[in-house]
Protein backbone atom coordinates (compact mmCIF):
# COMPACT_ATOMS: atom_id res chain seq x y z
CA UNK A 1 0.00 0.00 0.00
CA UNK A 2 1.28 3.86 -0.62
CA UNK A 3 0.52 6.61 1.63
CA UNK A 4 0.21 10.22 1.00
CA UNK A 5 2.39 12.09 3.75
CA UNK A 6 1.69 15.47 4.25
CA UNK A 7 4.28 17.49 6.48
CA UNK A 8 5.16 20.94 7.69
CA UNK A 9 7.63 21.92 4.94
CA UNK A 10 10.50 22.26 7.80
CA UNK A 11 13.30 20.00 9.27
CA UNK A 12 10.92 18.73 11.80
CA UNK A 13 7.93 18.00 9.49
CA UNK A 14 10.81 16.06 6.96
CA UNK A 15 11.94 13.79 10.38
CA UNK A 16 8.65 13.07 10.73
CA UNK A 17 7.85 11.88 7.84
CA UNK A 18 11.39 9.70 7.85
CA UNK A 19 10.50 7.84 10.53
CA UNK A 20 6.78 7.12 9.02
CA UNK A 21 9.08 6.06 6.09
CA UNK A 22 11.20 3.26 7.75
CA UNK A 23 8.18 1.76 10.07
CA UNK A 24 5.84 1.95 6.33
CA UNK A 25 8.30 -0.19 4.86
CA UNK A 26 8.98 -2.46 7.46
CA UNK A 27 5.11 -3.14 6.64
CA UNK A 28 5.70 -3.24 3.40
CA UNK A 29 4.54 -0.02 2.39
CA UNK A 30 5.63 3.18 1.15
CA UNK A 31 5.22 6.50 0.58
CA UNK A 32 4.69 9.72 -1.73
CA UNK A 33 5.29 13.06 0.18
CA UNK A 34 3.74 16.24 0.04
CA UNK A 35 5.26 18.94 2.21
CA UNK A 36 2.87 21.87 3.01
CA UNK A 37 2.71 25.39 4.69
CA UNK A 38 0.69 27.69 6.33
CA UNK A 39 -0.44 29.03 3.21
CA UNK A 40 -2.90 26.15 2.49
CA UNK A 41 -4.53 26.71 5.80
CA UNK A 42 -7.90 28.31 4.41
CA UNK A 43 -8.76 25.06 2.31
CA UNK A 44 -7.28 22.46 4.93
CA UNK A 45 -10.63 21.86 6.16
CA UNK A 46 -12.24 21.17 2.55
CA UNK A 47 -8.99 18.84 1.48
CA UNK A 48 -9.89 15.46 0.28
CA UNK A 49 -8.09 12.44 0.15
CA UNK A 50 -7.46 10.00 -2.75
CA UNK A 51 -5.46 7.47 -0.67
CA UNK A 52 -4.08 6.44 2.65
CA UNK A 53 -3.12 9.76 4.05
CA UNK A 54 -0.77 10.59 6.67
CA UNK A 55 -0.02 14.06 8.15
CA UNK A 56 2.80 15.12 10.57
CA UNK A 57 3.63 18.43 12.55
CA UNK A 58 0.44 19.87 10.70
CA UNK A 59 -3.06 21.26 10.91
CA UNK A 60 -5.18 18.20 12.31
CA UNK A 61 -7.67 16.57 9.60
CA UNK A 62 -10.12 14.11 10.66
CA UNK A 63 -10.30 12.17 7.77
CA UNK A 64 -6.44 11.42 7.46
CA UNK A 65 -5.63 7.33 8.09
CA UNK A 66 -2.31 8.51 10.59
CA UNK A 67 -2.09 12.31 12.11
CA UNK A 68 -0.03 13.37 15.01
CA UNK A 69 1.29 16.71 15.91
CA UNK A 70 2.29 19.15 18.87
CA UNK A 71 1.54 22.44 18.14
CA UNK A 72 -0.90 23.95 20.38
CA UNK A 73 -2.77 25.73 17.51
CA UNK A 74 -3.15 22.68 15.27
CA UNK A 75 -7.06 22.64 15.43
CA UNK A 76 -8.05 25.08 12.89
CA UNK A 77 -11.32 25.64 14.16
CA UNK A 78 -13.86 24.78 17.20
CA UNK A 79 -15.54 22.16 14.86
CA UNK A 80 -12.57 20.49 14.33
CA UNK A 81 -10.91 20.25 17.95
CA UNK A 82 -14.49 18.67 18.30
CA UNK A 83 -13.65 15.89 16.02
CA UNK A 84 -10.71 15.08 17.43
CA UNK A 85 -10.70 12.28 19.07
CA UNK A 86 -7.64 10.54 20.31
CA UNK A 87 -7.10 7.24 18.83
CA UNK A 88 -3.92 5.32 17.70
CA UNK A 89 -4.09 6.34 14.74
CA UNK A 90 -4.90 10.17 15.75
CA UNK A 91 -2.68 11.17 18.25
CA UNK A 92 -1.87 14.95 19.65
CA UNK A 93 0.17 16.18 22.45
CA UNK A 94 1.81 20.00 22.74
CA UNK A 95 4.10 18.44 25.64
CA UNK A 96 6.61 17.46 23.23
CA UNK A 97 9.16 19.84 21.75
CA UNK A 98 9.45 18.19 18.40
CA UNK A 99 6.73 16.00 16.39
CA UNK A 100 9.71 14.13 15.24
CA UNK A 101 9.45 12.46 18.61
CA UNK A 102 6.00 11.72 18.73
CA UNK A 103 5.72 10.22 15.86
CA UNK A 104 8.50 7.63 17.38
CA UNK A 105 6.85 7.15 20.72
CA UNK A 106 3.70 6.38 18.86
CA UNK A 107 4.85 4.52 16.67
CA UNK A 108 6.87 2.25 18.98
CA UNK A 109 4.39 1.83 21.53
CA UNK A 110 1.35 1.36 19.64
CA UNK A 111 2.38 -0.12 16.37
CA UNK A 112 5.25 -2.14 17.81
CA UNK A 113 7.81 -0.78 15.16
CA UNK A 114 11.48 -1.25 16.02
CA UNK A 115 13.48 1.39 15.35
CA UNK A 116 16.84 1.64 13.89
CA UNK A 117 19.48 3.23 16.33
CA UNK A 118 20.13 6.39 14.06
CA UNK A 119 16.67 7.62 15.21
CA UNK A 120 17.96 8.28 18.66
CA UNK A 121 19.85 10.73 17.62
CA UNK A 122 18.12 12.47 14.73
CA UNK A 123 14.85 12.99 17.73
CA UNK A 124 17.47 14.06 20.35
CA UNK A 125 18.35 17.04 17.46
CA UNK A 126 14.67 18.03 16.58
CA UNK A 127 13.54 18.34 19.79
CA UNK A 128 16.86 21.08 20.50
CA UNK A 129 15.77 22.39 16.90
CA UNK A 130 12.42 22.12 16.67
CA UNK A 131 11.88 24.48 20.24
CA UNK A 132 15.42 26.59 19.53
CA UNK A 133 17.25 24.39 22.48
CA UNK A 134 20.39 25.45 21.66
CA UNK A 135 23.71 25.92 24.45
CA UNK A 136 23.71 29.25 22.71
CA UNK A 137 22.74 31.12 19.58
CA UNK A 138 26.05 31.06 18.32
CA UNK A 139 25.76 27.10 18.05
CA UNK A 140 22.97 27.77 15.54
CA UNK A 141 24.68 30.76 14.32
CA UNK A 142 28.06 28.96 13.54
CA UNK A 143 26.09 25.19 12.55
CA UNK A 144 29.02 23.12 12.87
CA UNK A 145 26.82 20.24 14.11
CA UNK A 146 25.18 17.79 11.53
CA UNK A 147 22.01 18.04 12.22
CA UNK A 148 21.91 22.06 11.80
CA UNK A 149 23.68 22.06 8.39
CA UNK A 150 20.97 19.18 7.65
CA UNK A 151 18.47 21.98 9.39
CA UNK A 152 19.76 24.80 6.91
CA UNK A 153 19.61 23.32 3.86
CA UNK A 154 16.31 21.90 4.29
CA UNK A 155 15.44 26.49 5.25
CA UNK A 156 16.92 27.18 2.03
CA UNK A 157 15.48 24.69 -0.28
CA UNK A 158 11.79 25.42 1.58
CA UNK A 159 9.46 26.61 -1.93
CA UNK A 160 11.63 25.63 -4.04
CA UNK A 161 12.51 21.82 -4.82
CA UNK A 162 10.73 18.84 -3.15
CA UNK A 163 13.66 16.39 -0.65
CA UNK A 164 12.48 13.08 -1.06
CA UNK A 165 15.58 11.82 -1.39
CA UNK A 166 16.26 13.37 1.76
CA UNK A 167 13.33 12.04 3.65
CA UNK A 168 14.83 8.71 1.86
CA UNK A 169 18.45 9.54 3.87
CA UNK A 170 16.88 10.25 6.85
CA UNK A 171 14.82 7.09 7.33
CA UNK A 172 18.18 4.90 6.78
CA UNK A 173 21.24 6.66 7.91
CA UNK A 174 23.32 8.43 10.45
CA UNK A 175 23.30 12.41 10.32
CA UNK A 176 26.96 12.42 10.31
CA UNK A 177 26.98 10.06 6.83
CA UNK A 178 24.00 12.53 5.41
CA UNK A 179 25.79 15.33 5.43
CA UNK A 180 28.68 14.25 3.47
CA UNK A 181 26.60 14.10 0.56
CA UNK A 182 27.54 16.54 -2.44
CA UNK A 183 24.38 18.72 -2.72
CA UNK A 184 24.42 19.63 1.15
CA UNK A 185 28.20 20.34 1.49
CA UNK A 186 27.95 22.15 -1.51
CA UNK A 187 24.48 23.53 -0.22
CA UNK A 188 26.33 24.20 3.21
CA UNK A 189 28.97 26.08 1.88
CA UNK A 190 27.18 28.46 -0.27
CA UNK A 191 24.79 29.16 3.03
CA UNK A 192 27.54 29.95 5.09
CA UNK A 193 28.31 33.00 2.95
CA UNK A 194 25.07 33.80 2.72
CA UNK A 195 24.40 33.46 6.89
CA UNK A 196 27.62 35.50 6.86
CA UNK A 197 26.09 38.80 4.87
CA UNK A 198 22.53 38.14 6.53
CA UNK A 199 24.11 38.46 9.49
CA UNK A 200 25.55 41.46 8.91
CA UNK A 201 22.50 43.41 7.44
CA UNK A 202 20.60 42.12 10.47
CA UNK A 203 23.04 43.86 12.69
CA UNK A 204 23.18 47.04 10.60
CA UNK A 205 18.68 47.03 10.05
CA UNK A 206 17.77 45.54 13.13
CA UNK A 207 15.07 47.58 15.16
CA UNK A 208 15.32 47.32 19.02
CA UNK A 209 11.85 48.33 20.50
CA UNK A 210 12.16 48.07 24.27
CA UNK A 211 12.33 44.09 24.34
CA UNK A 212 11.26 43.91 21.56
CA UNK A 213 13.17 43.59 17.92
CA UNK A 214 12.06 44.10 14.37
CA UNK A 215 13.37 42.94 11.48
CA UNK A 216 12.16 43.91 7.49
CA UNK A 217 13.38 41.63 5.25
CA UNK A 218 10.92 42.17 2.68
CA UNK A 219 13.07 44.02 0.33
CA UNK A 220 15.85 41.92 0.28
CA UNK A 221 16.74 38.66 -0.71
CA UNK A 222 18.60 37.58 2.90
CA UNK A 223 16.73 35.04 4.26
CA UNK A 224 15.84 35.02 7.89
CA UNK A 225 18.24 33.50 10.95
CA UNK A 226 15.92 33.24 14.04
CA UNK A 227 18.28 33.25 17.10
CA UNK A 228 19.98 36.29 15.33
CA UNK A 229 18.24 39.23 17.36
CA UNK A 230 18.83 37.61 20.57
CA UNK A 231 22.58 36.71 19.24
CA UNK A 232 23.50 40.13 18.73
CA UNK A 233 20.85 41.81 21.29
CA UNK A 234 20.97 39.04 24.14
CA UNK A 235 18.37 41.34 26.55
CA UNK A 236 15.84 41.03 23.84
CA UNK A 237 12.55 38.74 25.19
CA UNK A 238 10.76 38.69 21.49
CA UNK A 239 11.42 39.35 17.90
CA UNK A 240 9.11 39.98 14.91
CA UNK A 241 10.44 39.57 11.16
CA UNK A 242 8.91 40.36 8.15
CA UNK A 243 9.38 38.39 4.78
CA UNK A 244 7.79 38.24 1.56
CA UNK A 245 7.45 35.81 -1.45
CA UNK A 246 5.84 37.29 -4.59
CA UNK A 247 3.07 38.77 -3.39
CA UNK A 248 2.50 37.37 -0.18
CA UNK A 249 4.10 38.64 3.58
CA UNK A 250 4.91 36.76 6.16
CA UNK A 251 5.61 37.02 9.97
CA UNK A 252 7.87 35.27 11.96
CA UNK A 253 7.63 35.65 15.65
CA UNK A 254 10.13 34.08 18.18
CA UNK A 255 10.70 33.90 21.84
CA UNK A 256 14.27 34.43 23.30
CA UNK A 257 15.04 30.93 23.97
CA UNK A 258 17.86 31.82 26.54
CA UNK A 259 14.70 34.03 28.56
CA UNK A 260 12.10 31.17 28.44
CA UNK A 261 10.85 32.83 32.13
CA UNK A 262 10.39 36.11 30.39
CA UNK A 263 7.98 34.85 27.26
CA UNK A 264 4.68 35.84 28.36
CA UNK A 265 3.02 35.68 25.40
CA UNK A 266 1.82 32.83 23.56
CA UNK A 267 3.09 33.04 20.07
CA UNK A 268 1.02 30.62 18.30
CA UNK A 269 -2.30 31.88 19.48
CA UNK A 270 -1.59 35.25 19.05
CA UNK A 271 -0.74 34.75 15.35
CA UNK A 272 -4.01 32.82 14.91
CA UNK A 273 -6.11 35.78 16.25
CA UNK A 274 -4.12 38.25 14.44
CA UNK A 275 -3.45 36.74 10.90
CA UNK A 276 -4.39 32.80 10.34
CA UNK A 277 -1.31 31.81 11.24
CA UNK A 278 0.07 29.26 14.16
CA UNK A 279 2.94 27.85 16.18
CA UNK A 280 4.26 27.23 19.74
CA UNK A 281 4.43 29.05 22.96
CA UNK A 282 7.42 31.05 21.49
CA UNK A 283 8.18 30.55 18.00
CA UNK A 284 5.15 31.32 15.22
CA UNK A 285 4.54 32.36 11.25
CA UNK A 286 1.45 33.27 9.15
CA UNK A 287 1.47 34.12 5.46
CA UNK A 288 -0.85 36.96 4.36
CA UNK A 289 -1.94 38.44 1.06
CA UNK A 290 -2.10 42.19 2.02
CA UNK A 291 -0.73 45.18 0.71
CA UNK A 292 2.75 46.57 1.86
CA UNK A 293 0.58 49.35 3.60
CA UNK A 294 -1.31 46.59 5.58
CA UNK A 295 2.12 44.52 6.30
CA UNK A 296 3.92 47.60 7.93
CA UNK A 297 0.59 48.18 10.12
CA UNK A 298 -0.02 44.81 11.27
CA UNK A 299 4.02 44.38 11.89
CA UNK A 300 3.52 47.86 14.26
CA UNK A 301 0.65 46.25 16.13
CA UNK A 302 2.59 43.08 16.88
CA UNK A 303 5.22 45.29 18.51
CA UNK A 304 3.41 47.68 19.95
CA UNK A 305 1.62 44.36 21.48
CA UNK A 306 4.62 42.37 22.39
CA UNK A 307 6.54 45.13 24.10
CA UNK A 308 3.54 46.18 26.11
Amino acid sequence: MRYDLYFHNDFDGHASAAVFLAYLKSTGDTAQFFPVDHDIKAKWEAMKFKNPSAIFDFYFHPKATFWIDHHGTTFITSKLKRQYKKTKYHQFSSKYYSCCHLVYDVLKRDFDFKPAAHFKELIEWLDIIDSARYTGPEQEIEAKDPAIQIGQFIDAARGKRKLDWLIEFLATKPLAEIVRDKRIRTAIIKAKKERSRALDFCQKNLEVHGKVSYLDLSRTRFRQIDVAPFYLVPDLVYSVTLKKKGKVFSFSLRGNPWRRNQIKIHLGNLLCKECNGGGHQAAAGCEVGVSSKVAYKLANKLIEYLKA
